[in-house]
């Protein structure tokens, strides 16, 4: 999908309030930089795209997504660079899957090219708002909704597409407890599982509520027919070590695909760690060596798991899973290089470099030769210098 060489729209803020935030003590998700990407779909094409100061929106008390849950998000991350530049972690793979999710949903996708420009316009606008240190970054949500003003259960015709960040740390300060639900269901066979919406996430609150009075962090969703079967955790596909080899769920139309589960998957494969993806039995996973670190999407932050005391029905006792960092090294450095640019160092280069200074038509690979510090950089996209 390719547009037709829309122009974005640049109208900044009169006054950053970025001076007035302090970058080093940010809650996640609570602090918004200075602007966002806006464009309208009015029943035809994508129109009016434009960078503009982070406001409120307003809207009619009849927009058709406050009633009938018409919306789709993604998230992903810009990183600091030990260079000090800017690096964006494979945003192709998730504006494929913005596109995925809006085809189930019945939406309009967007455009590749100009989805990818206002990604990086938007982040070099606002990249002072990108913390220096290691643990920061800045999160980025692009989201669409129906805009169309009538009650009615059909498509809307006009659709709103927004993008904003916002400066953050880690979002997880402890090591996880989670709670195998075998109650609740979070996806079916057929249903919007593997799709980034709203009311996914809507129906997993109560039950995660549950386990958190409990003490948990998050639940591992098993299936919905049987409960059975390990499909994913609230913020996080998951992993097992299991005699050795990495298994994970296999992708089947009820689980997310989550760009650093493929991500691993890819890492893991070219330096010949064994990698199974089928239905995996919880009480497989329960076995005495069997570790299960749970890997966040890339959205959500550098992966850093570590998982206690997760209860299952079927066991006499609690049990104590290790933490990724004991995860054999090829594992472990996909973890680091992932989560910093730091760490880049650490693993090669699996395909996934472009760089922006080499215009809208840049390749996917990068030649070594040209500068050898490129091959080891694991990041997507490399964002131009930005205004301070």
């Amino acid at each position: 999908m390719i547009t037709t060489g829309q122009k974005i729209a640049m109208h900044r803020t009169e006054r950053s309030r970025l001076g007035d935030t302090d970058l080093a003590n940010v809650k996640f998700g609570r602090v918004f930089s200075d602007h966002m990407f806006v464009m309208d779909y009015d029943g035809n094409q994508w129109t009016e795209a434009r960078i503009t100061p982070f406001a409120d929106l307003t809207m009619s008390p009849a927009t058709l997504v406050l009633h009938y849950s018409q919306t789709i998000f993604e998230g992903l991350k810009a990183y600091r660079s030990a260079s000090g530049g800017i690096n964006l972690f494979r945003p192709q793979e998730n504006i494929a899957r913005m596109n995925r999710s809006a085809h189930r949903m019945c939406m309009p996708g967007v455009p590749e090219d100009l989805f990818l420009e206002a990604l990086i316009e938007l982040v070099r606008t606002d990249g002072g708002w990108l913390p220096t240190d290691e643990e920061g970054a800045l999160y980025i949500r692009p989201f669409m909704f129906a805009s169309d003003e009538y009650i009615g259960v059909k498509p809307s015709e006009g659709y709103r597409f927004i993008i904003f960040t916002c400066p953050v740390r880690q979002y997880y300060a402890e090591p996880v407890r989670v709670k195998i639900e075998t109650q609740y269901s979070r996806a079916f066979p057929g249903g919007t599982g593997e799709t980034k919406c709203g009311g996914n996430y809507a129906g997993g609150l109560y039950p995660a509520k549950l386990g958190q009075d409990k003490g948990y962090h998050q639940l591992v969703w098993t299936d919905g027919l049987e409960h059975r079967y390990i499909e994913e955790s609230g913020t996080m596909n998951v992993f097992f070590n299991i005699d050795g080899t990495l298994v994970t769920p296999s992708l089947d139309g009820t689980i997310l695909r989550g760009v650093t589960r493929d991500s691993i998957i890819r890492i893991a494969k070219d330096e010949g760690v064994p990698v199974e993806e089928r239905r995996v039995p919880v009480d497989e996973c329960w076995r005495p060596r069997a570790m299960a670190p749970c890997v966040r999407r890339s959205a959500q932050a550098r992966p850093r798991p570590s998982l206690t005391s997760v209860p299952w029905p079927s066991a006499r006792r609690r049990s104590n899973f290790l933490p990724l960092g004991n995860v054999p090294w090829p594992i472990a450095s996909a973890r680091c290089s992932m989560g910093s640019a730091a760490a880049a160092s650490r693993i090669p280069t699996v395909g996934w470099c472009r760089w922006s200074d080499r215009g809208p038509a840049f390749s996917d690979q990068v030649d070594a030769k040209e500068d050898p510090l490129r091959r080891w950089m694991p990041f997507g996209i490399v964002v131009p210098a930005y205004d301070a």
